[in-house]
């Protein structure tokens, strides 16, 4: 039985044809970050508000949707408070 190499220019070729993902900047991913917390804190009030009027909705599915929220708007807080922090330092450093 022989051997052969393989040819790797096959491999070669998908590698460069991937489509490669969007570059975006920390603005735009923070832009995203507001926009997801803003979207998940919606569902939470809708369904909240559900349970409240007597729809057919769970509690504990209301009670993750909550506590999912609140879970997302700390991290938000947490990245604004790291940010304001390394600004802060930046300003302090002398030049």
């Amino acid at each position: 039985m022989k051997i052969r190499p393989s040819d790797i220019s096959f491999a070669h070729k998908s590698y460069l044809e991937q489509k490669k993902p969007p570059k975006t900047g920390f603005g735009e991913m923070l832009k995203k970050m507001v926009s997801d917390v803003d979207n998940l804190s919606k569902t939470s009030q809708v369904m909240t508000q559900s349970a409240i009027n007597g729809a057919p909705v769970e509690a504990h599915d209301v009670m993750i949707s909550v506590e999912e929220t609140r879970l997302a708007f700390d991290l938000m807080l947490e990245v604004r408070n790291k940010l304001i922090e390394a600004y802060r330092e930046l300003m302090q450093m002398r030049m």
